[in-house]
Formats: C-alpha cells, sequence, structure tokens
C-alpha cells in the first residue's frame, strides 16, 4: 500500500463516522425519513438546530428514507418555528462556514466534508 492509500477516505467511512458522532443527538423515523432532534432544543444554537436536521436529511437520503436531502427555508421554518430573517440570518451563516451550499433558490444541500463542523461545535459546548 503506498503511503497515500492510506489518506484515501470513501463516502461510506465518512458516513459511518458521521454516524457514530450523530448517536443520541438526532433520530430518523423509518416510515417517513422525518428528521428528529433528539436532545432538547433549548441546548442548542439556532445554527446547531439547522446543523442537526441538515444533517439528519443528508443521512434519511443516504439511508433511501426519502428522494431528496435539500432543505428549504419554509421547512426550517415550520419545523423550528422560526422566522424567516433568523433562518436566512443562521443559512447565511452555514453558508460562510462552507457547512452547507445553495443548490437552486432558496435551497440548501449540507457539504459532507464539514458535517464535522457543526457536530464538534455541539460536543465541545456539553463538555463545558
Amino acid at each position: 500500500m503506498s503511503p497515500i492509500e492510506e489518506l484515501l477516505i470513501d463516502k461510506k467511512t465518512q458516513i459511518e463516522r458521521i454516524i457514530q458522532k450523530v448517536k443520541g443527538l438526532i433520530g430518523i423515523e423509518k416510515e417517513t425519513g422525518d428528521v428528529n432532534i433528539l436532545i432538547s432544543l433549548g441546548d442548542l444554537s439556532d445554527k446547531e438546530k439547522i446543523g442537526l436536521f441538515f444533517i439528519g436529511k443528508y443521512l434519511a437520503f443516504e439511508g433511501k428514507l426519502i428522494s431528496n436531502p435539500t432543505v428549504t427555508r419554509n421547512e426550517l421554518a415550520e419545523k423550528f418555528g422560526l422566522d424567516k430573517d433568523a433562518i436566512s440570518a443562521r443559512l447565511s451563516e452555514l453558508k460562510k462556514e462552507g457547512i452547507i451550499k445553495s443548490t437552486k433558490k432558496s435551497m440548501y444541500d449540507i457539504n459532507i466534508n464539514k458535517m464535522d463542523n457543526i457536530l464538534n461545535q455541539i460536543k465541545k459546548r456539553d463538555k463545558k
């Protein structure tokens, strides 16, 4: 095996690692693919709630429970009861950090390579 091969990772490995980190934080309904945040929403910032939701949607998609992993502002507003200005501000922050990207007007998708960022924020805060 060449030294470079030791650095190579595949999507399956990335997903398995994310699943280990997200256990206990989110659940995905088997029948519908709906994402549920399992920890108290009051313990999370709006950005963390939204980030976890994006991760759940992505994993539901990869698990073939839903047909599309994208998230809309309206979906987030409905899920978390936040106004659209607050949603837009959090989405802008997540985009600036490279955690999400726009796919179409008002539709967003998570960057699989940046999922750790949101999970590390939550885990770091929980240790305090």
